[in-house]
């Protein structure tokens, strides 16, 4: 991660998920003193809300004003921690820089210790439906954003050059 001016904030897309992996961490013992349980049994509203924020914050905002591609109609980002039956009209994060539509980034699990997994879901490429969903060590993905425009057409985008 790079600042080239006051104004452009440069950055992988791993970058942006360490970041937002780091801070859901960080924000632990805050919540666990307040009684907002994380785990993925358990959690509710509150941790949801918590979540949401820190990937706007940290993934969402960063990639909305990427100055790569302004002025295309973009389909927005895929949202945190929502299950989705059809990815057509939305661009999503990936987990394979490779295989794009073999592992949507949905939410971190905590399977070992806090958020050392991801769920993801694979997509069918042809109808860009949900085609089942599993879990991998967050220490193997790839991270990358899967770019769609209105127009049909997809990039994959690895890096960002957010204005603030």
């Amino acid at each position: 991660m790079t600042i080239e001016s006051d104004d452009v904030y440069v950055a992988a897309i791993s970058e942006l998920i360490d970041n937002f992996r780091d801070a859901l961490i960080a924000i632990l013992p805050v919540a666990r003193r307040a009684m907002i349980p994380y785990e993925d049994d358990k959690h509710y509203r509150h941790w949801e809300s918590l979540a949401d924020n820190l990937f706007n914050t940290f993934v969402r905002d960063p990639i909305e004003t990427d100055r790569t591609h302004r002025g295309r109609n973009q389909l927005r980002l895929a949202r945190y921690d929502i299950d989705v039956e059809d990815y057509a009209m939305m661009s999503w994060l990936t987990v394979d820089d490779e295989s794009p539509h073999r592992g949507v980034f949905v939410r971190f699990l905590s399977c070992d210790a806090p958020f050392d997994s991801v769920q993801v879901v694979d997509v069918d490429p042809g109808s860009l439906r949900a085609d089942g969903c599993r879990t991998v060590s967050a220490l193997d993905i790839r991270p990358a954003l899967y770019r769609r425009f209105a127009d049909g057409e997809a990039v994959l985008v690895t890096r960002i050059e957010a204005d603030d």
